[in-house]
């Protein structure tokens, strides 16, 4: 990913992301990462840089994508959202939302591997983004 490129967050991502920051400022949390890693057809967050007691916190008033739901009557899927949500769920529904909406693929073949860090006190988050990609270098000979 090109340094200082925004990308593009829904509104409930955003406000997601304000929830977050509201909670561990008041925690005085300066700053945290979070590290994802995806590659054959499958991805997740491998770790917060939390306590793990502030992770199982439940947190009211926010929603989360968990997943979409597909209906058959009129051939489309909607997302289906989890109310309620530990700060862990709220924390990796951000990245996840931010991976699909921005590096969709992330976790095929290859895959990608990468760290958000928040800034809490600045109220930022940043993205770095390592993309694996698979070289193939064909020559041919005649003889």
């Amino acid at each position: 990913m090109p340094k200082n490129k925004t990308l593009n967050t829904e509104e409930h991502v955003q406000d997601n992301k304000d929830f977050v920051f509201d909670i561990l400022e008041q925690e005085g949390i300066a700053s945290f990462e979070v590290e994802f890693d995806g590659s054959g057809d499958s991805g997740q967050v491998d770790g917060i840089s939390l306590d793990k007691n502030l992770l199982q916190r439940k947190i009211k008033g926010c929603k989360v994508k968990n997943g979409t739901r597909w209906d058959p009557t009129t051939q489309t899927s909607s997302p289906v959202w989890e109310n309620d949500v530990t700060l862990q769920s709220l924390i990796e529904g951000v990245c996840y939302d931010i991976l699909e909406e921005n590096f969709g693929g992330w976790e095929i073949n290859d895959g990608s591997y990468g760290t958000f860090t928040f800034d809490v006190k600045k109220r930022k988050a940043s993205l770095t983004m390592n993309e694996r990609v698979m070289e193939v270098n064909t020559n041919e000979y005649k003889f």
